[in-house]
């Protein structure tokens, strides 16, 4: 794996005589009371459970791929950790590691920043959606010629058009002959896709989920790959989250790319 940023490489082992956390209650404004108010409830119905707590970001789906295995050796031997998490954009992610209110996450980007510490884990494969009737679903691989002659659909809120247009136009070699930016989530963009309102960029850690008429087709050599990061803050880092990051390693030591 690549050097973390702002560290020496760091190797996590699980541990078997771990310290657990207790969270401090969240005080303040009306936002705070609110999960005040929540977390008291969920202790209501689960009895107060007083387990360790592991906050973890992400940003892609988890039907496939390395972070699904990861996720799953997690849960099948640490079932006592009070497992949450967070779904959102890289910025946002990003910006709650930095406040504390998630452990650690697995996005697309390095981040630059000195509290923390960015660690390359995997890569991933980037795919093509397109409807099942599409002019090039019986190619096997997708020349990019012929991809830039199509419409491309992206999820993505206004103000990461531009960034994620210019990765399109990167993965291409060239821009698109149209880019339709869509205020979206993920399956209903992928919806649009079986429907026939164009086509779209998406990675190999989605494929373990089925949208009616919608297939996928690798890109022709070289085939692109998007990279995935471990990311967080080494002076909060729990036990819970050495054995997440460890599990993680374990899984990227195995140098496939899915």
């Amino acid at each position: 794996m690549d050097r973390p940023v702002g560290t020496r490489p760091t190797t996590f082992e699980p541990s078997n005589n771990r310290r657990f956390l207790k969270l401090s209650a969240p005080s303040g404004g009306p936002q705070k009371r609110l999960s005040h108010s929540l977390r008291d409830a969920c202790s209501h119905f689960t009895g107060g459970s007083t387990s360790a707590s592991l906050r973890i970001g992400l940003d892609a789906s988890l039907s496939y791929g390395p972070l699904r295995n990861v996720l799953a050796r997690l849960q099948k031997t640490e079932p006592a950790i009070d497992v949450r998490f967070v779904e959102g954009d890289d910025d946002d992610i990003v910006d709650q590691v930095a406040r504390g209110t998630i452990d650690v996450a697995f996005i697309q980007e390095r981040v630059d920043n000195a509290s923390i510490v960015s660690e390359h884990c995997w890569n991933e494969t980037i795919v093509v959606a397109l409807p099942e009737g599409h002019r090039l679903a019986g190619h096997h691989a997708l020349h990019r010629e012929a991809l830039r002659c199509e419409t491309f659909l992206m999820a993505i809120d206004e103000t990461r058009v531009i960034r994620t247009a210019n990765e399109i136009a990167t993965i291409l070699e060239g821009r698109p002959r149209l880019i339709i930016p869509t205020q979206v989530h993920r399956d209903t963009l992928m919806h649009l896709v079986g429907l026939g309102f164009g086509i779209a960029l998406t990675r190999s850690c989605a494929l373990g989920v089925y949208y009616p008429g919608v297939i996928y087709r690798p890109i022709s050599a070289p085939e692109p790959h998007a990279a995935v990061y471990a990311i967080w803050r080494p002076e909060t880092l729990s036990p819970e989250a050495s054995v997440l990051l460890a599990y993680a390693q374990a899984e990227g030591r195995q140098g496939a790319v899915e």
